[in-house]
């Protein structure tokens, strides 16, 4: 669906808008706010399916990413305080839990 000059510059304000609202709730309330932005592809390349002002907005970016055997990783793709690093993990029935010991230093590489 083709989008008009008029709502796209409606829909970044208002997603710019949304976004000053949380900041400001997170500051008040010292509390994170945890947004997602699906990933789709356009002209075959991958790219925030809110737009590019909505990626912008946020602070700390982590990439979340399904590996084989359940196992997943989370990487700090952005953030003010900390570089770029990665951790993995597992969602079992009680919970997110840390994988074992032996298989984090083959699966980071």
């Amino acid at each position: 669906r083709k989008q008009t000059s008029s709502s796209f510059h409606s829909r970044t304000r208002s997603l710019t808008q949304l976004a000053a609202t949380l900041g400001q709730l997170a500051t008040d309330f010292e509390m994170a706010v945890i947004v997602v932005n699906q990933m789709t592809t356009k002209d075959n390349q991958v790219t925030a399916a809110l737009g590019e002002s909505w990626a912008h907005s946020a602070t700390t970016r982590l990439l979340l990413t399904q590996l084989e055997n359940g196992y997943r990783k989370c990487t700090i793709a952005k953030s003010p305080h900390k570089g770029v690093t990665s951790a993995l993990y597992c969602i079992q029935s009680n919970g997110i839990r840390d994988i074992p010991k032996q298989h984090k230093r083959q699966r980071l590489q």
